[in-house]
């Protein structure tokens, strides 16, 4: 729990300078946002003529998060208040250079042409859009540089930061659908997948599969049903995503890990990823071709890739914990080499994620039986409901100070933000309407209801307890060892948000919304202000598609 003293110093920070242009750089990036909305459309659509720029492009997506992410935390540290990284005189020619970059930024982004059509490639000056995604890291160095406490200078050890490259690396992957790595991974194992899905599909079907290949995919068909096996779909993208987040969390208790078994446990965790791609993929052929095509590719195939990777890689982290894979104690200090958490504060950050867990973990498997409109949704808000009986002590818990003000004001502010950064979704919109008005008024009136209920109460308090009470807590003690208390903080506050910004369709936006929601933690210590803040967000989310009809907003 933060002290009166280190509360008044983030008060006083964020009234002075720092305080002031650190608002002022979440204002412009509001505005840039909007500003930039609709004007890249070519790099995400343009094909292999323009695939180095969308390198570039998604990688200033990916330093800005971590930028926005070490903003933030600057502001909340235990040493925020401290001295700035720039001297006095430095700080003005750096404040210039930000200022001309803004006006710069500005400036391009309003010359790049707005939607796409197959002509702009020819149109288009592409050198326009490497110069703006250059000036956007410009921005982005000079505004962390504006904000940033010295004390972010304190020594990393490498394997932090293999650790947060890592992080990097499996965001970029995962926002792309086809790269580099991606081609490579296809390339070393696309026969051994197909030939594996095969076998499996052999157990388990009656049909006679035919192989065949559409401009260099694979394509698999029996009857009136085929699918196009594109990298994605396959699984690479899986694939590497567990591959480089058992690298990352190896580097980071590399010493207090036994590291050959260790990395035979990454290794396996890996096996077990592409195994199940290879069921998966014939598991979706075998119910499109014997049960439905729509419950196929509507409901199996957008659910169970996911929910195998995350059993795989979370199955691989409880492991890594177990004293098979741990070094042994120093036996001349009878200390670990390197301080290791206490097994009950992760036996107690494990208990705050199962329940999340589970819920989601319920809801795929029910989407693994839906095609089309949900309308078993109500069995998964029930389910939510009976987590939260379960886990009542936990959740009460949380609240042993009371609320506070602050959480309202974050849940508005959070509102605020998401309004601004996330468009509505118009073809959403029309399907879910014309599903509840397709259907008897009081069916349509109590999947709303616990509609509204799951969205409200269930996501907010499970959401909450697993990102805020585990997995930033958790974090925290593993890293404050690697690089220190004050970074430790800071670190894990920004990687839990960014976590918690992927589990959203908008990246930035929910990574956003998860730092304020963890500052409400860093300051009082419960998670009970970010369950009231994450609550009225999503209520008032909810109440303004019920009135404008903009269902997506939920």
């Amino acid at each position: 729990m933060i002290s009166g003293a280190r509360t008044t110093r983030v008060t006083r920070l964020l009234a002075s300078w720092r305080g002031i242009i650190a608002l002022t750089i979440l204002a412009e990036l509001v505005f840039l946002r909007e500003v930039s909305e609709g004007h890249f459309l070519l790099l995400l659509r343009g094909g292999e003529a323009v695939l180095p720029l969308w390198y570039l492009h998604t990688f200033t997506k990916v330093t800005l998060l971590g930028a926005a992410a070490l903003l933030f935390a600057a502001m909340v540290e235990r040493r925020a208040g401290g001295p700035a990284l720039l001297s006095r005189q430095a700080r003005w020619p750096i404040l210039a250079l930000h200022a001309v970059s803004l006006i710069g930024l500005v400036s391009l982004i309003t010359t790049l042409p707005r939607g796409f059509n197959d002509r702009l490639l020819e149109e288009v000056t592409l050198w326009r859009y490497a110069a703006t995604s250059g000036v956007f890291l410009t921005w982005q160095t000079s505004a962390l540089a504006l904000v940033a406490p010295r004390a972010l200078q304190s020594d990393v050890r490498w394997r932090a930061a293999v650790f947060a490259l890592c992080g990097i690396a499996t965001a970029l992957i995962l926002s792309s659908e086809k790269n580099l790595a991606m081609d490579l991974v296809r390339g070393l194992i696309e026969d051994s997948t197909l030939s594996l899905a095969l076998s499996f599909y052999a157990l388990i079907g009656n049909a006679e599969p035919l192989l065949g290949f559409r401009d260099g995919t694979p394509l698999l068909s029996a009857g009136n049903f085929a699918i196009l096996i594109s990298p994605v779909c396959a699984g690479y993208q899986g694939l590497l995503s567990a591959g480089v987040v058992m690298t990352g969390l190896i580097a980071l208790e590399w010493p207090l890990l036994r590291s050959g078994r260790a990395l035979v446990l990454g290794v396996l965790a890996v096996a077990g990823v592409f195994t199940l791609n290879a069921l998966r993929i014939a598991l979706l052929f075998h119910i499109g071709v014997a049960h439905s095509r729509e419950l196929a590719l509507d409901g199996f195939h957008s659910y169970f890739g996911t929910l195998s990777l995350l059993a795989v890689v979370a199955l691989a982290m409880l492991a890594m914990q177990h004293r098979f894979f741990r070094r042994k104690l120093v036996p001349e200090t009878g200390t670990p080499a390197t301080a290791i958490p206490v097994a009950a504060n992760e036996r107690e950050a494990g208990l705050k994620i199962l329940p999340l867990a589970i819920y989601l973990g319920i809801g795929m498997v029910v989407g693994l039986f839906t095609a089309g409109f949900n309308w078993w949704y109500p069995l998964t808000a029930l389910a939510g409901l009976g987590l939260l009986a379960l886990w009542r002590r936990r959740i009460a818990a949380e609240f042993a100070d009371g609320t506070r003000l602050s959480g309202f004001a974050m849940g508005f502010a959070v509102y605020v933000l998401w309004l601004a950064l996330v468009p509505t979704d118009g073809r959403v919109d029309a399907e879910i309407a014309s599903a509840l008005t397709s259907a008897p008024p009081s069916l349509a009136a109590g999947w709303i209801m616990l509609r509204l209920f799951g969205f409200s109460i269930v996501v907010p308090v499970l959401e909450e307890l697993a990102f805020r009470g585990g997995v930033q807590r958790l974090l925290g003690e593993w890293l404050t060892p690697l690089a220190g208390r004050d970074v430790g903080a800071a670190g894990a506050l920004a990687v839990s948000s960014v976590a918690f910004g992927a589990m959203h369709a908008d990246l930035l936006a929910g990574t956003l919304a998860g730092l304020g929601f963890g500052v409400l933690v860093l300051r009082t210590g419960r998670v009970g202000d970010a369950i009231v803040a994450h609550a009225v967000t999503n209520f008032l989310l909810a109440m303004t598609a019920m009135a404008t009809g903009h269902w997506s907003l939920w």
